[in-house]
């Protein structure tokens, strides 16, 4: 904003020389006496020049003669909120051959009027207050600029109307009232109290106040700006949730599993924020649970231990630092009964056998259990035993053992030595079922202990065990781990029989590694000629010889196994097993069964007397003529199929069984007959009846049926 005419121009009247070469000017002021005169005591000078270096090609300024008489003057308005307050002005004179005779420098001072209204911040025209504020509450600061210096530069606030407008959510709801806020003369912004009411962001959402801004008030004409300020009222959680229950008791079956729900609930908070109107859900007991919304069963619940649970559900804010704004209600869960599965109690052991001994119908002991229903229902046992060793009372439960035991049979049959744990005896898997709706059952293992006696030899795993391909790192992998398992037994220590160099070492209890410190290189060659590594293991109870199965591996250079294994029994100065023997052996007989073949066909083109050759057939010629039939017979014969490749004795046997019961000549028949004697089979009395002896077959001896068909034909010629 300009304010023109509020202050006289400044009048400057001298030579260019005087004290300070200054030049006062009054922004948007231009006035003719407003000048300064240029001297220059050369009576050469002819002419006058000036250039602005801050803003060239200006024409701000003009310089005038007239006659003697060389006047410097402003010609443009000029601001000081875009010149600056000083501008420099660089002034020659010259003679008339050019030459330069005065250079000197003008100081234009720009004086400032109010001319510029204050500008609001907009980022502090947005300020918020809390819903819970009390009177006094400070909300925030007005801030302003003006681009005028000095005393039209001093701003003042206030506010433009008393008037609080609350922007209510329910826009029916408007609301205006007086004396709400106050705004201090250095821009703070105060909250007078006394509308808590109003104040409640579940109720209203913003305030709006008109509020001023001015510099030098003391003048009549000054800079005035008016504008909204907008006061957003924040949200704090106080409200509490409302929980949707129709109150109703809920069941669930004792045999639910964990995660079943039982009730869904919902619930709403009336506060604006998401922070603050987030609704969680809590229960009094550890046998259910919250799933978002969703009562769920968190425990194994028991019908005989607690059919009814009088739960105390709890509504909150997850966000709130203390749980001040909650509901609760009262949900009644019924617990159903039902079939539940028999309860294992323990195996009581009366006996225990000693292994290796023949044992008749020894009873070891008793499964007990117990139905644990509410009511009586039967229990029947029954047992799972792979040695077939142990047997159960299915009535009373009593175990009875039939046969030689082994203490060590659980160990023996394990797939983890390591991990196996304490060796007792021998394990078997007892089920208890009970006479319910639906039945139900329990599974068990239940170990007998068996009293030891020093019988057995050392376990290892893995039975084959593992090499580097190079000798140099065969230290870095277990070769396996060992036990030795009668219950007074321990493996002291391992030597290597059959390999020089060769040695056994445990690193840790059970733990087996393997060094060598041959000169062989090679693994391969470390083993050559071997399929066992032989063992002298020395244990707590003597000295046995074992035999270790090994295959050479891939490793990489850090000694770790990778890539493919191969069996042991490699390497030079191994019988190793023919293999060339066998493709020879192969290749001789494949060619002996194609010349075999080969000779026992036909020549190609040498068809006996009487043959037709199977290419040149027609769809005819395989039937015979009434002539060759000797009778008025026109009934086509069935066409020669392919040369069976069922049991040939079998085949004939079917045929002479067809014949007599067909007037017609079996296919088999013809076919033999249709190749002659250099077919695979030769003649007719190559074909055998279901044993490999020859037979002859006497046509003469044909069935009647069969030779009224070949009545003077050429079969007769046969």
């Amino acid at each position: 904003m300009k304010i023109l005419n509020l202050a006289l121009p400044y009048l400057a009247y001298g030579a260019i020389k005087d004290k300070k070469n200054r030049y006062d000017v009054t922004e948007y002021n231009v006035n003719e006496l407003n000048f300064i005169n240029l001297v220059d005591s050369n009576p050469e000078v002819t002419s006058w020049s000036y250039d602005v270096p801050a803003f060239p090609n200006t024409n701000f300024f003009s310089i005038q003669q007239n006659g003697a008489e060389v006047n410097f003057r402003v010609t443009e308005e000029l601001d000081r909120e875009t010149t600056g307050k000083s501008i420099e002005v660089h002034v020659k004179s010259k003679t008339a051959n050019g030459e330069v005779s005065t250079d000197d420098t003008i100081n234009v001072r720009v004086t400032d009027v109010n001319d510029n209204a204050p500008v609001f911040d907009k980022k502090t025209l947005t300020m918020t207050i809390p819903e819970n504020a009390e009177a006094g509450f400070e909300v925030g600061q007005l801030v302003a600029s003006d681009a005028d210096t000095g005393k039209f530069a001093r701003i003042v606030y206030s506010l433009a109307e008393e008037i609080a407008e609350f922007k209510p959510r329910d826009p029916a709801k408007r609301s205006q009232f007086e004396r709400a806020f106050t705004v201090e003369s250095d821009g703070r912004v105060v909250y007078k109290g006394g509308f808590a009411d109003l104040l409640d962001a579940e109720t209203s959402s913003r305030i709006e106040l008109k509020v001023y801004a001015e510099d030098d008030i003391k003048n009549d004409v000054h800079g005035t700006t008016k504008q909204v300020l907008e006061i957003r009222i924040s949200d704090i959680n106080d409200q509490a949730p409302v929980i949707d229950f129709d109150g109703q008791p809920r069941s669930v079956s004792e045999g639910a599993d964990a995660g079943t729900v039982v009730l869904t609930l919902t619930a709403t908070d009336a506060d604006v924020e998401p922070e603050n109107n987030n609704v969680a859900f809590e229960v009094d007991s550890p046998d259910f649970a919250f799933e978002g919304n969703n009562l769920v069963v968190n425990g194994k619940l028991d019908y005989e231990t607690k059919n009814k649970y009088v739960l105390k559900v709890t509504a909150f804010n997850p966000n709130a630092v203390n749980k001040d704004q909650i509901s609760s209600v009262t949900v009644i869960v019924d617990i159903e009964d039902a079939n539940d599965p028999p309860a294992f109690i323990n195996f009581r052991q009366d006996t225990i056998p000693k292994e290796g001994e023949q044992i008749n119908d020894l009873v070891i002991g008793k499964i007990i259990a117990d139905d644990g229903d509410t009511g009586s229902q039967a229990l029947t046992y029954s047992i799972e035993d792979p040695a077939g060793i142990f047997t159960i009372d299915s009535i009373s439960g009593e175990i009875i053992a039939n046969g030689i035991l082994d203490r060590e049979y659980d160990i023996k049959n394990a797939d983890d030595l390591e991990n196996f744990g304490e060796i007792v005896g021998h394990s078997f898997v007892v089920t208890i079922s009970d006479d319910g709706f639906p039945p139900a059952k329990t599974e068990k293992i239940v170990t007998v202990r068996v009293e030891d006696i020093p019988d057995e030899s050392i376990l290892w795993q893995p039975k084959t065990v593992s090499l580097c391909e190079t000798t140099d790192v065969i230290a870095v992998n277990r070769l396996f781990f060992a036990i030795a398992p009668d219950a007074s037994d321990d493996i002291i220590s391992m030597e290597v029989t059959n390999v020089p160099g060769l040695s056994i070492f445990e690193k840790q209890k059970g733990h087996f590694f393997a060094d060598y410190s041959g000169k062989e290189s090679s693994t391969t060659d470390m083993l050559a000629g071997l399929e066992f590594i032989e063992l002298s293991v020395t244990t707590a109870l003597g000295v046995e010889n074992v035999q270790v199965a090994f295959s050479i591996c891939s490793c990489n250079n850090a000694g770790e196994l990778e890539g493919a294994c191969h069996a042991g029994k490699a390497g030079p100065g191994v019988g190793t097993f023919p293999w060339w023997i066998v493709v020879l052996i192969v290749v001789i007989v494949t060619i002996v069964i194609v010349l075999a073949l080969f000779v026992r066909r036909k020549p190609e083109g040498k068809l006996e007397e009487g043959m037709q050759d199977p290419e040149n057939m027609t769809d005819h010629d395989h039937l015979l003529s009434p002539d060759d039939m000797g009778s008025e017979q026109k009934a086509p014969l069935p066409k020669i199929l392919e040369e069976p490749t069922d049991n040939l004795g079998n085949i004939i046997r079917d045929a002479k069984q067809q014949a007599d019961n067909e007037e017609q000549v079996p296919n088999t028949l013809l076919q033999f007959e249709y190749e002659g004697r250099n077919s695979m089979i030769s003649n007719m009395s190559d074909l055998s009846d279901g044993d490999d002896t020859e037979q002859d077959i006497d046509l003469d001896k044909l069935p009647e049926s069969v030779k009224r068909n070949f009545e003077g034909s050429k079969y007769n010629e046969l």
